[in-house]
């Protein structure tokens, strides 16, 4: 039986995020015809002879999948490499105008420039994590090398691959479109009419302070946030919360189990994602496969739905209208479906 290794990053015990809960549903797939464990950080090389594919991800902070990659290659097991990189336009707002915290000084810093940025974070990591043995090297030597020495490189759609291309100014060749899958879960709660759904932790990427700048134009909607604090951004966490305790349409719910999450999601009559850029989000996604309204941003690989309002993270009136429109019309029945062996089947083909 062919035996897989995936690597999710090395704070990934500590620090739960999409990513993570995208590999644990590959591996749900994966096990369905092949042995396949889960290894946080990069691991040695005698850990990853043991395995015939190792699977690593990250364009945007490659660190831990470059040194799998050149670890792989010398022993001869084969390399496989998920993309999850973001619209640069989005990450270059974010930059820009979202940051908060010490990460605004690296921003300004790096003049706003996505690769320069992680450079820095790279470099602040190698030196904070000298025991991982983390590699140092240029951001863009790193993603070349990711994109042009993998054995399979795998974006979620044609659009994040535009992307890559245009970043690096190459030509892909040897690639798959695999989209993010979610897991299934029994979903019981009806929709509450003027509900609308706040999710995600509380730190400045995914921009939930924009809702205070429309809040005062939807007084008959109830804003629940749902989310938990991020350890990395307590300052911008605590000024939100104190802007939902200040509206009394407003409420903050920290922590929930995922079937409890996700049934809660369900009661939305509108689920408000302010992101300032996604690959496509695990949330969103399920939000669209519950038939659910859903306002987000414009700067991700969102697949075209009905029931999805895009507006620009930079723009209140455009948020505020994105709203406005997804409240006032009707839900339309679910077109979007998600075909979740297709990593399956990349990893079969491989050989």
């Amino acid at each position: 039986m062919k035996k897989i290794l995936i690597v999710t990053r090395y704070d990934s015990d500590s620090k739960a995020g999409g990513d993570l809960n995208l590999m644990k549903s590959f591996k749900e797939v994966l096990d369905e015809e092949f042995y396949c464990e889960m290894h946080t950080g990069c691991p040695s090389s005698t850990r990853i002879r043991e395995f015939d594919i190792v699977l690593a991800l990250n364009f945007d902070r490659p660190a831990e999948a470059y040194l799998c990659l050149k670890k792989a290659k010398k022993c001869g097991v084969k390399f496989v490499f998920y993309s999850l990189h973001h619209p640069d336009d989005g990450v270059i707002n974010y930059l820009k105008y979202g940051v908060k915290g010490w990460r605004k000084l690296i921003a300004f810093l790096a003049a706003y420039n996505p690769k320069r940025y992680e450079f820095i974070l790279w470099f602040i990591k190698v030196f904070k994590n000298f025991h991982l043995k983390l590699p140092f090297s240029s951001v863009r030597k790193a993603q070349m090398e990711l994109m042009t020495k993998s054995d399979l490189v795998l974006f979620v759609n044609e659009r994040e691959r535009a992307e890559v291309e245009k970043s690096l100014n190459i030509k892909m060749e040897n690639y798959r479109y695999v989209p993010h899958i979610i897991p299934s879960v029994e979903v019981k709660s009806q929709s509450v009419k003027n509900r609308v759904i706040v999710p995600g932790r509380l730190e400045s990427r995914k921009n939930q302070s924009i809702v205070f700048d429309i809040i005062k134009d939807f007084k008959d909607c109830e804003f629940i946030f749902v989310g938990g604090v991020s350890e990395n951004d307590k300052i911008y966490a605590e000024n939100v919360i104190s802007l939902i305790n200040h509206y009394s349409n407003s409420k903050y719910i920290s922590e929930m189990k995922l079937d409890e999450f996700y049934s809660f999601l369900a009661s939305a009559d509108v689920v408000f994602t302010a992101s300032w850029f996604e690959v496509t989000s695990l949330i969103e996604i399920q939000v669209l496969n519950l038939g659910k309204k859903l306002v987000c941003s414009k700067y991700s690989y969102n697949e075209p739905n009905a029931n999805m309002y895009m507006f620009d993270p930079l723009s209140i009136a455009d948020a505020s209208n994105a709203l406005e429109l997804a409240l006032y019309n009707e839900t339309l029945p679910r077109s979007n479906k998600i075909n979740n062996k297709l990593i399956l089947q990349c990893i079969k083909e491989l050989g």
